[in-house]
């Protein structure tokens, strides 16, 4: 996904985390571990919300945590444009997410 490529290039290899779907309330969240900014998804979102999740907890990374949820939403869907929209992965052919899960 490109999305966690960006997330890496932005804030350093490893920043996207996924995560059971009942870990987390939200879709995706941004935080703070040990000074090092993590971006946690939920396990349960199909590929094209999970990208659109990490991009809009990229936003608030860019905007600043006090960014208007329209406004990373806006950022979110620019990228997704710029890019030329989600990436769906063919079948048969294994999500990028599991390799984060991986991680």
């Amino acid at each position: 996904m490109r999305a966690v490529a960006l997330a890496n290039c932005l804030m350093g290899a490893g920043t996207v985390r996924v995560v059971g779907a009942n870990t987390i309330v939200p879709e995706a969240v941004l935080t703070r571990v040990h000074g090092t900014w993590r971006i946690y998804v939920r396990s349960d979102l199909s590929e094209e919300r999970a990208t659109f999740a990490v991009l809009h907890e990229i936003a608030h990374w860019v905007l600043g945590r006090a960014a208007s949820e329209d406004a990373c939403d806006a950022l979110a869907t620019a990228i997704l444009r710029r890019q030329g929209g989600p990436i769906s992965v063919a079948p048969g052919v294994a999500s990028p997410l599991a390799s984060v899960a991986a991680a």
